[in-house]
């Protein structure tokens, strides 16, 4: 008879954290949000104060309130003395007893034990206004600063000399120069993520920057911006990856805007639209003269009259072409492609024109039926092709 072999919960692994070391559980329990956190403080006597000694605080609100009294009580639990790398405020809602004030305490508290991951996202309904200035003067350590829904006040600051990362997403400011004055104190930043930055009495910024004397950010690497003028194109003339998420408000609201910055860094473009401007994109393209990668994602949800409306196709013949599709340009790639007009002529116009494209990779809508992806392989298919090494490549 064979003899059985007892399983133990050692060798299953089952009870392996208990061999974790104290720093490693932290490190765990760092990850989760300050509820679960201190929810483990139940499943044994050494967990019972762990959780105190985690590097991080993280309060994310889904359909549950949280108390004012709740995140004072973590605060000071924790003490001064232990660094904080990481607080993150996420709310949906309103926190009961809480304002201004209690905000920028527990932010500024953070800032105090040696910060380096600030993440506050909350509701413009909340009508909330950050001081920014006060809270994180002298802020030595951060390195990464998100900022989501939110109103910023007196934004007069030392700077970030070790921020390398900042998100802005929906962030309301009083005058264009405050963000200014924001991005002019981060020398070091790497990537810049603004998404609809706006001012109090307008949806974007003034291109009239109020004589504000801005130095250009030449560390900066990978930028998002949802308009062209929120930030004016000549503070990021070193970056290597750009992407624009624009709308059609863009075009109403600034008909005759004009690129003047040069980007010989740049690598990887992407548009992120809801209106196809191929004047646009050219613009922007003849001033990429290193380009190799263009990427273009459309809007899923955007209607029909978006895409070709006051877009006369046939007329449209580029005098220019740009310098990238002569040398540099060797990926292009359409996404959630319908096959409508101004698409189509578009991806000719880059095959025709890229002479070292290798390749053009066609992304369909969702929505797009089989005998329209038939139709728009056939055509593009037929299409000349400048590149003899071009592949083109339908998803």
């Amino acid at each position: 008879m064979k003899k059985t072999h007892k399983i133990t919960m050692t060798e299953t692994g089952t009870n392996d954290i208990n061999n974790f070391t104290d720093d490693v559980l932290c490190h765990i329990l760092s990850f989760l949000a300050t509820k679960d956190a201190v929810a483990t403080s139940v499943l044994s006597k050494r967990f019972r104060s762990l959780w105190l000694y985690t590097p991080s605080i993280n309060f994310t609100q889904s359909n549950e309130d949280i108390g004012s009294w709740v995140v004072y009580s973590v605060m000071r639990m924790k003490g001064l003395k232990l660094p904080l790398k990481r607080f993150c405020l996420k709310l949906n809602g309103p926190i009961y007893d809480a304002d201004s004030f209690d905000i920028s305490t527990w932010v500024n508290g953070a800032i105090q034990r040696r910060l380096e991951y600030l993440d506050l996202s909350l509701s413009l309904s909340l009508d909330i206004n950050f001081p920014l200035g006060n809270i994180i003067h002298g802020s030595k350590t951060l390195v990464v600063l998100k900022l989501n829904k939110l109103k910023v006040d007196n934004v007069f600051i030392d700077g970030f000399p070790c921020l390398k990362t900042m998100h802005l997403d929906n962030v309301v400011f009083k005058q264009h120069k405050h963000l200014m004055h924001l991005l002019s104190g981060c020398p070091n930043l790497e990537e810049l993520h603004a998404i609809k930055p706006v001012t109090e009495d307008g949806y974007t910024f003034n291109a009239d920057n109020e004589d504000f004397e801005f130095q250009s950010l030449h560390n900066l690497a990978l930028v998002t911006l949802s308009m062209a003028d929120c930030i004016p194109m000549e503070c990021i003339p070193q970056v290597k990856f750009l992407s624009f998420k624009e709308d059609f408000s863009f075009f109403q609201a600034s008909p005759d805007y004009k690129f003047t910055c040069m980007f010989r860094n740049l690598s990887f473009l992407k548009f992120i639209v809801k209106v196809y401007n191929m004047n646009w994109f050219l613009q922007v393209l003849q001033h990429c003269p290193n380009l190799q990668s263009l990427v273009i994602l459309k809007d899923a949800n955007v209607s029909d009259h978006y895409m070709d409306e006051n877009i006369d196709v046939k007329k449209w013949q580029p005098e220019l072409t740009p310098e990238c599709l002569s040398t540099q340009l060797n990926l292009c790639s359409f996404q959630n492609f319908r096959g409508w007009k101004c698409e189509l002529e578009f991806a000719k116009y880059i095959m025709k024109n890229a002479k070292v494209l290798q390749n053009m990779r066609i992304s369909s809508h969702r929505s797009s039926k089989p005998q329209t992806k038939l139709e728009m392989v056939k055509k593009l298919s037929l299409c000349p092709k400048s590149s003899p090494t071009c592949e083109l490549s339908f998803e």
